[in-house]
């Protein structure tokens, strides 16, 4: 009765229930023993990697899931409870007889020497092994489907949420990095639920921070992909342009002709939401590229050639409309953001592009994606002011 509900809350390394589940930044989940010594066994250096999915991480980060342990611990008691529920060889454990009835008042099986002195088989407390299986197993069946209900949820918000589960009471700080007390938050009705579907849900995680998770994962930048004339920060979270060309290894992950440099981490399902901070640049692309991209000609940054971009150009955002026209584009926006929220949810095949301190939306692009998508970003500033000039990926909760 609870197979199918054992199968979800397997490890797929030990093919057992979960012992000490944890969860990783790709959202998949194992054993804490299981993943360890996979990752000794298996691991190369300092990299580690999803035995789910192959996602790579730059460190060990497992973080205790406390969901699963509950429904572990839950699904272990109804099976104890399954087991024991057949009809066959009942025994009553005081008196080793077969057990006749079930007593609804102590809720144990009994036989008739359990019965005191005086009371008859017809009790009100007294009904039939046969009969109190047929009512234990309904209940058994009720709570089984309950609980499948509940991991089909939560595995739906993991998902969707990015699964970057932190933990922190530094409210001040966390006040601090979101601008909160400064910036005003709209109103769920301001978006056009009618065009798109959008994130509301991290509108709200901005105002709660200290006392919700999980929040949107951290993005970073992949330096193997940076073009020479970019240069990253050391926690790769900000870029920026080089008064002159930098000697660096080649690479075919590297941009060659265009200035750009994608993010360390791929999406090939689920959805993702990410914020960059593009305050006082006078002008950058950025959207996400697809991994078969190309990242040595010179070609329109389109849909048509695997880039959903928008682009700020003379004070305005305009989004690149490839499948009509490989060189034209949108004025989606009078508007300078100071920073750029992107939502991306890949299984539905919408990309979103919001004004992230209001949450105002900008644009959406609509796509049957079919290879890994990554962030892409491309500064665009003046010549005068170029190395002052800074992209950044806003982390929401660090």
């Amino acid at each position: 009765m609870a197979q199918s509900l054992n199968q979800n809350l397997s490890c797929t390394i030990c093919a057992q229930m979960y012992t000490e589940p944890v969860t990783l930044d790709c959202g998949h989940n194992f054993c804490k023993g299981c993943v360890l010594e996979w990752w000794d066994t298996g691991g190369t250096g300092a990299e580690v990697s999803c035995p789910q999915c192959g996602q790579c991480f730059p460190r060990r980060e497992l973080m205790p899931n406390q969901l699963l342990v509950t429904l572990v611990a839950s699904l272990r008691s109804l099976t104890l409870q399954e087991d024991g529920a057949g009809l066959g060889g009942q025994r009553c454990s005081l008196h080793g007889q077969q057990a006749r009835f079930f007593c609804s008042k102590d809720l144990r099986l009994v036989c008739p020497s359990c019965l005191p002195q005086g009371q008859d088989r017809s009790s009100t407390t007294l009904i039939a092994v046969e009969e109190a299986y047929t009512v234990c197993k309904h209940k058994l069946e009720n709570s089984v489907g309950f609980l499948e209900r509940k991991l089909e949820e939560f595995c739906e918000a993991q998902v969707s949420q990015g699964i970057q589960i932190t933990k922190t009471t530094d409210t001040k700080s966390i006040l601090q990095r979101t601008d909160l007390h400064n910036e005003p938050i709209l109103q769920p009705p301001e978006l056009s639920l009618g065009e798109y579907k959008g994130p509301l849900q991290y509108a709200v995680w901005k105002q709660m921070l200290s006392v919700i998770s999980p929040v949107p994962a951290a993005v970073t930048f992949d330096p193997d992909t940076a073009n020479p004339g970019l240069v990253l920060s050391k926690d790769h979270t900000m870029v920026k342009r080089r008064s002159r060309f930098k000697q660096l290894p080649e690479s075919a992950k590297r941009f060659s002709f265009h200035a750009a440099v994608l993010g360390g981490v791929g999406f090939a399902w689920g959805r993702h939401y990410w914020e960059l901070d593009v305050d006082g640049m006078a002008g950058w692309i950025v959207g996400v590229a697809s991994e078969m991209a190309s990242r040595h000609d010179d070609v329109p940054l389109t849909p048509a050639n695997g880039f959903w971009t928008v682009r700020l150009w003379n004070g305005k955002v305009h989004a690149a409309e490839g499948a009509r026209d490989s060189a034209g584009s949108l004025c989606c926006s009078e508007g300078r953001p100071d920073r750029l929220g992107i939502y991306l949810d890949y299984d539905e095949g919408q990309l979103s592009f919001y004004s992230a301190s209001d949450m105002s939306h900008l644009y959406t692009f609509f796509h049957r994606f079919q290879e890994k998508l990554y962030p892409f970003a491309l500064p665009l500033p003046s010549l005068e002011t170029a190395e002052a000039e800074i992209l950044k990926l806003f982390h929401l909760c660090l």
